[in-house]
């Protein structure tokens, strides 16, 4: 079994692949991508479960999924960001979904199919077709984890919470890092060997330690962010730079992100346990974790 991990440019390639196709199969391919939803968990929201939390400034809709504990499936709140929230409810409405409908309704064989057909055509102008070809629908939730855990650096009980898992080691089994010099989702076979969390950040902590990089400042005052930490930081249009300076004329610059408020709880982190072994089914899918 190969995984893949897709960074944010090459999951806006699929999801505007998918949404020539077919709007539903955008908003699938969005609920699995940008929200961490398992293939089997695409068909259980619709408007009825979706909800703006005051507390967290942010949106959020039930899902029903799979127990990795074991026992019956259990709820979550899963976390929608804003852009995917506002195309879903454009989606419904012109749809015409009605309260307690689904936003998808089709089985969860054909939301995988859908992923597959999805990369087929994207890889069909792709500088790296093999590897697009070898995405599926567990990738999509796979990038979403280690978009969060290793580039946000989101806390692994947060994204136990969002994300549906109940141990660590089944989070951290999902999320990988992915080398910035390669074209096309990075794909690897699976050796079923464990990738912690804090090997991970050993690897993030070694990588930004480069040489500093200079920018000057304009007459009007104008700074330009350096493209690679644009990148590395994933700082979008949009974006606040928060600017301190304290009594020995330091300066300290942060990054406001009021897109991703729901992930920003620093108050659960914890070290948990478990073995988080994954497994596939007798079609030779990935069994969601």
């Amino acid at each position: 079994m190969t995984k893949c991990w897709l960074d944010r440019e090459e999951l806006s390639e699929l999801e505007a692949a998918a949404a020539r196709v077919d709007w539903e199969r955008e908003i699938a391919v969005m609920l699995m991508g940008r929200c961490g939803f398992r293939a089997d968990e695409v068909t259980y929201p619709g408007d009825a479960e979706l909800r703006w939390s005051d507390d967290g400034e942010c949106w959020f809709a039930e899902v029903r999924g799979k127990n990795t504990s074991g026992g019956e499936p259990k709820l979550r709140d899963a976390w929608i960001p804003e852009t995917t929230q506002t195309n879903i409810t454009r989606f419904s409405r012109e749809r015409r979904r009605e309260t307690g409908e689904s936003w998808v309704q089709t089985s969860q064989s054909s939301i995988r199919r859908w992923v597959k057909e999805t990369a087929e055509e994207v890889a069909q102008d792709a500088a790296q077709p093999a590897r697009w070809r070898e995405v599926s629908s567990h990738d999509l939730r796979r990038s979403w984890a280690t978009y969060h855990l290793v580039e946000r650096q989101v806390d692994a009980r947060t994204m136990m919470s969002v994300g549906g898992w109940s141990d660590y080691s089944a989070s951290s089994r999902t999320s990988q890092n992915r080398p910035r010099d390669e074209s096309g989702p990075r794909c690897v076979a699976d050796t079923s060997s464990a990738t912690s969390i804090s090997h991970r950040s050993v690897e993030l902590r070694m990588a930004t330690q480069e040489p500093a990089e200079e920018t000057k400042v304009s007459d009007s005052g104008v700074v330009t962010v350096p493209a690679d930490i644009r990148r590395r930081l994933d700082i979008e249009p949009g974006d606040k730079l928060r600017w301190n300076t304290d009594n020995d004329g330091s300066l300290t610059v942060e990054v406001v992100r009021e897109r991703y408020g729901a992930f920003e709880d620093d108050e659960m982190k914890a070290d948990l346990g478990g073995d988080g072994l994954e497994t596939h089914d007798r079609a030779g899918y990935e069994d969601d974790i």
